[in-house]
């Protein structure tokens, strides 16, 4: 029996997240944060493996933007193991629609690809394999 004071706790009702919730909160916390000038943000999920150089050194976020509709699209060319030359990387993202964001304005575009070569620099990004053969050839060195 409850006294006056007492009062019944209220219940919560929570939905369980679904899978795409879950996809949309991880790849929306893979985004760097960028207003001027974006479109779209990107569809990419941003933990991409490292890929060799030609020069000897390891890119994972290099991209380049091309105007394709009139628009800004900065795309890839550091995928599918290797560098993709525009052309391919343009055919692929007529293909597969992937891209690391729409912009309004060449600019823009340079700015948002800069800013995400940083966060790159900075490890935001990095993922276990990244670390491990950092780790690795530090020990080599």
């Amino acid at each position: 029996m409850m006294n006056e004071r007492q009062t019944k706790a209220p219940t919560l009702q929570t939905k369980a997240p679904t899978l795409g919730d879950l996809m949309k909160h991880r790849l929306g916390s893979m985004q760097p944060a960028v207003s001027h000038g974006l479109i779209e943000p990107g569809n990419i999920d941003l933990r991409r493996p490292s890929i060799p150089n030609p020069d000897g050194g390891m890119s994972t976020v290099y991209s380049s933007s091309f105007n394709i509709n009139g628009k800004e699209v900065l795309l890839p060319l550091a995928d599918e193991g290797r560098i993709l030359s525009a052309e391919e990387a343009i055919d692929k993202y007529n293909r597969t629609g992937q891209h690391l964001g729409t912009f309004h304005d060449v600019a823009s575009a340079n700015a948002y690809a800069k800013q995400l070569h940083d966060e790159y620099e900075a490890g935001k990004y990095s993922t276990m394999s990244d670390l491990l053969g950092s780790m690795k050839r530090a020990k080599r060195k």
